[in-house]
């Protein structure tokens, strides 16, 4: 079998997310744009974004301790 390497795509999207980034995006797309996408008001939504900021803010601060954890092992050991 040929392989023409035209069949393939020029580029393509590779999305890395934590465990809890995905779990927050399921969430939202499943609540939020599925259910209620054109029935939120201004306020609604900026209070989603909201959410998503202080879900973004926790999982990041998680990833700050772990890794401060980690080095301080790495001291240790």
């Amino acid at each position: 079998m040929e392989v023409f390497f035209e069949d393939f795509p020029k580029f393509f999207e590779l999305q890395i997310k934590t465990i809890f980034q995905h779990a927050w995006a399921e969430a939202e797309h499943d609540s939020v744009y599925n259910q209620f996408s054109g029935s939120l008001n201004r306020d609604e939504k900026r209070l989603i974004a909201y959410v998503a900021a202080q879900a973004w803010g926790a999982d990041n601060s998680f990833a700050v301790v772990m890794e401060q954890l980690e080095l301080r092992e790495e001291k240790k050991g």
